[in-house]
């Protein structure tokens, strides 16, 4: 319970040393992809004065050994294999901190078309939605106007296509793939309103994950 106690006397002086130090908590937001052939990523947020990130492997979900160091947060690619989970620390002011919960991988599998809402998709702030039976599914999703509203799709495949609309009141986007800019600011605004356009696309990508960053309104 992270207390100590003990019988002590009237009038007496007690030292206490040695007391060991509380390690910092593990890093927050894991999570893991695999294409299920060659490649797993583990992910994780950036934990608040650390200097490392450490990564564990298991084959069993009993022992974890140590098999990679990194300074950056962005994330750990390792040698997919089957059946193995992770955990990750993180190292602040010299010390280890204590080890995330397990990460059993995603298998991302090769999809033709994601909606909006597919759980694939990730937001940040600054997102609504929005019905419209015209669209893919019925639905979209707008960029409230505000800087750096981004939406990121991890995937695997060799291409991609963002498709969406074209309005008088949609703006530009850059779109990212695996952090490199392949297409900036592209202009999705006119005068009529057209649904279920290709706004980009990018093929010739290598074959495994692959991950897309963009800033816009997508069907």
């Amino acid at each position: 319970d992270d207390r100590i106690s003990f019988a002590t006397v009237e009038g007496e002086t007690y030292t206490i040393e040695e007391i060991p130090t509380k390690p910092a908590k593990a890093p927050e937001g894991t999570k893991a992809y695999t294409d299920g052939k060659s490649e797993t990523w583990v992910l994780f947020n950036e934990a608040a004065m650390a200097t490392e990130y450490r990564l564990y492997e298991s084959k069993d979900g009993e022992n974890y050994v140590q098999i990679a160091t990194s300074e950056t947060v962005e994330k750990f690619v390792v040698t997919y294999k089957a059946g193995a989970t992770y955990k990750v620390s993180a190292i602040v002011n010299g010390n280890e901190s204590e080890k995330s919960k397990v990460i059993t991988p995603e298998v991302v599998e090769v999809k033709e078309k994601i909606d909006d809402r597919d759980a694939m998709v990730i937001y940040s702030s600054g997102w609504g939605d929005w019905s419209d039976s015209a669209q893919y599914m019925g639905t979209e999703k707008y960029s409230n106007g505000s800087a750096g509203c981004t939406a990121e799709v991890i995937f695997a495949g060799t291409g991609v296509k963002v498709i969406g609309m074209t309005s008088a009141y949609n703006g530009g986007y850059d779109l990212y793939i695996d952090g490199e800019l392949v297409a900036e600011n592209v202009n999705n605004n006119s005068s009529t309103t057209v649904r279920q356009v290709t706004l980009s696309e990018i093929n010739g990508l290598k074959d495994g994950l692959i991950q897309s960053q963009k800033e816009a309104g997508i069907d």
